[in-house]
């Protein structure tokens, strides 16, 4: 008989991404995947609603105008999670100065945007308006007489 491969660590790691946190920490922003620099590093596009955080964490990033940041994707989601330019994820902010490039840690991907937009502490930058039902004239009684 052969041995039965376990692939528990990684389906409990699937099972926990895109479950939204009741409340962001005051390290923790959201924003998008602007591109992906190889090494498991990414830019981050942060929105001006959640800049204000990075900046009291980092202040040296005040003067910088496009607000991104390059953040790298933890071992524990490699080859386990996948994120597209674009996506939006929550990402954990060091509290000290980065001996890396990267100025914080992927902690959690966005994968049902409906259900994170519930949220008080989503960006209102990536809020979608509520879609409105088109008027199209029919009315709802019986009309032949």
């Amino acid at each position: 008989m052969g041995r039965k491969v376990k692939g528990g660590a990684s389906q409990r790691v699937y099972e926990t991404v895109g479950e939204p946190p009741e409340e962001l920490n005051k390290d923790q922003v959201i924003g998008a995947i602007a591109k992906p620099l190889g090494n498991s590093l990414y830019d981050l596009e942060v929105p001006e609603s959640q800049w204000g955080r990075v900046i009291e964490i980092f202040p040296d990033l005040k003067d910088k105008t496009d607000r991104t940041i390059v953040i790298s994707m933890p071992p524990k989601f490699r080859n386990t999670v996948f994120v597209k330019r674009g996506g939006q994820v929550v990402v954990d902010l060091y509290t000290d100065e980065p001996s890396t490039r990267a100025y914080g840690d992927l902690s959690n991907v966005v994968t049902n945007k409906k259900e994170w937009q519930r949220y008080p502490y989503w960006p209102q930058e990536y809020k979608q308006p509520e879609q409105t039902q088109i008027d199209l004239g029919i009315s709802s009684s019986s009309d032949s007489e």
